[in-house]
């Protein structure tokens, strides 16, 4: 799904991020190259974002914006 996306969007993977909030959608980041961003207030426990293979842990939205820029 996330190739996909990266196609349509033409981003390539190394300049993209996955946001999500289970230890699926991290793994699923992993295995298309892309940063993968959790967020504490999902599903799965920062932990277990962590494990998944979360590269950072968002604790409040406006922390993805900060992500962003820190990334670009």
């Amino acid at each position: 799904m996330v190739e996909q996306a990266l196609a349509d969007a033409g981003a390539p993977a190394e300049a993209s991020l996955m946001i999500g909030d289970t230890s699926y959608d991290m793994a699923m980041a992993r295995a298309a190259g892309v940063t993968a961003v959790g967020v504490a207030w999902g599903y799965h426990s920062p932990d277990e974002l962590v494990r998944a293979g979360a590269q950072h842990v968002a604790r409040h939205p406006r922390d993805i914006v900060a992500l962003m820029e820190t990334l670009s």
